[in-house]
């Protein structure tokens, strides 16, 4: 007895703690590591479990270039960084502090022993995701000492698999930390305000003038605290459109900006039309302003109104920061719409991703139709000139460059993570111009939606910045069927 006592102890693999009140035990799915790398340090003082198949899938795949084979790549490193080769950290659970730099205090551990929870072979037909289920219900039976076993994954059909389970008693959560979670109008600020005809009453104005074109005002008052920077003010009854070009809780300048719905002001022979556009056009042309977010619905005219002021800014009529923006570099994430693949193209890069970017080049080409109506362009040369200061790039060739007096546009940046999203951003070198285009509605990347988007990131954790502006655009002007159908469907 004495020996078989022994032998059970050494069988013995987990040494989880026996007191662990209000802490939970985390069963981290694959769909997360993928999808964010660093989610193992997001849950503070609980500790993490890794179940065998969790590795299984991260070796399916690591291989490749994409961002889910770096990401891939990435978590299996930071693993075997924090357990070192040493088995008995497999077994007891090895701290992260240190390999987090003190964001998490909670220990990993990984599953080293065969878990035999029984589940129905028709839960679901991905053996892998069984697998994980089976072991998040079996470490809930066998692990008493934590509050909670927590199933965490970005797969909602997983995640009520795993409610339904009989006797499981596991909860199971999506992915929040890399959330913007806030109110529906939060998540996406208008950039724009309608005010009364007399809301001047309940300001002060402590001065007025003229600042080169521009007439402005400063103001104290109480609204001057719930306006942001770049916010767009449109004062009913009055002939005014003025943006918010400084602020503070108790004072505010108010600077008239240019209606571009007139036909005096065109950018590349367009004109705005709408109050929206006007304020998009004012933004893009406004060459303090480094970063600006186009939201809207498809046909409400985001990429013809980035795209019409990065030629007016190549063609010399304006500069940025006192320095010439010499080339449009036009870049998406290449996810295919619904899931459905092309399949591998032959061809040089440019022949690879110019179909990703069939939708900028019509824009393109209907731009460059206004250049010949307009007499800009003279002869061939001319154009070919000018085109060949337009690029475009997928966004894997973009990392790790500097992009100096550039004017770059990304199409469909509801689609970018929010690593792809930051990346880009700070590709920016001196001189250039960032405009970010999307419509949170219609995200087609696994495990994104229109909280965690690499574009929800950006247009609430850069709000309120001088450099950075936003604006929903919410009317279609591509067509009548196409406004119906926005409206409709």
């Amino acid at each position: 007895m004495a020996n078989s006592n022994s032998r059970n102890t050494q069988r013995k693999v987990f040494e989880f703690p026996t007191k662990a009140e209000g802490k939970k035990l985390i069963v981290l799915d694959t769909s997360v590591l993928l999808h964010d790398p660093g989610s193992m340090f997001s849950f503070q003082e609980h500790d993490v479990f890794l179940p065998r198949q969790v590795l299984a899938q991260l070796d399916r795949h690591k291989k490749g270039q994409t961002d889910v084979a770096r990401n891939a790549r990435q978590v299996t490193r930071t693993i075997d960084a924090i357990f070192m080769g040493d088995k008995k950290l497999l077994r007891d659970g090895a701290s992260m502090k240190e390999a987090s730099g003190g964001s998490a205090t909670g220990k990993l551990f990984y599953q080293v022993e065969s878990l035999s929870f029984a589940l129905p072979k028709d839960l679901l037909d991905d053996e892998a995701d069984r697998k994980i289920i089976a072991a998040a219900c079996q470490l809930r039976q066998k692990r008493l000492a934590y509050s909670e076993v927590v199933l965490v994954t970005k797969d909602a059909n997983m995640r009520l698999s795993a409610l339904g389970v009989e006797h499981g008693n596991i909860a199971a959560e999506d992915y929040q930390s890399d959330k913007v979670l806030l109110k529906d109008s939060d998540v996406l600020p208008t950039g724009y305000h309608s005010v009364p005809e007399d809301f001047w009453n309940g300001l002060d104005v402590v001065e007025a003038g003229k600042r080169g074109h521009h007439d402005f005002w400063r103001v104290r008052g109480p609204l001057c605290g719930q306006l942001d920077v770049n916010d767009c003010v449109h004062v009913d009854g009055q002939d005014l459109d003025a943006r918010v070009k400084d602020y503070s809780s108790t004072e505010m300048t108010l600077e008239r900006i240019t209606d571009y719905k007139n036909d005096k002001h065109k950018v590349w022979g367009i004109n705005a039309r709408n109050i929206e556009q006007s304020y998009a056009l004012n933004h893009l042309m406004n060459p303090d302003i480094d970063l600006i977010m186009l939201l809207g619905d498809a046909g409400t005219g985001k990429s013809i109104c980035a795209l019409a002021a990065g030629f007016e800014y190549i063609a010399g009529k304006h500069t940025h920061d006192d320095e010439k923006i010499s080339k449009i570099i036009l870049t998406r994430a290449m996810v295919p719409v619904g899931g459905e693949e092309l399949g591998y193209l032959p061809g040089t890069v440019d022949e690879k991703f110019g179909p990703w970017m069939l939708a900028l080049e019509d824009t393109k080409e209907a731009l460059f139709n206004n250049a010949r109506k307009m007499g800009r362009w003279n002869d061939a040369a001319h154009t070919d000139q000018f085109k060949d200061q337009i690029l475009i790039q997928p966004i894997s060739l973009i990392a790790g460059r500097t992009l100096a007096n550039s004017y770059v546009i990304v199409d469909e940046a509801q689609n970018l993570t929010p690593a792809q999203a930051k990346m880009l951003v700070t590709r920016a070198g001196f001189g250039s111009k960032f405009v970010l285009c999307g419509n949170l509605s219609q995200i087609d990347t696994p495990f994104l939606d229109e909280k965690s988007s690499g574009l929800a990131n950006i247009a609430i954790r850069m709000r309120a910045h001088e450099r950075v502006a936003r604006v929903i655009l919410r009317e279609c002007v591509r067509s009548r069927l196409a406004a119906l159908a926005v409206e409709r469907l």
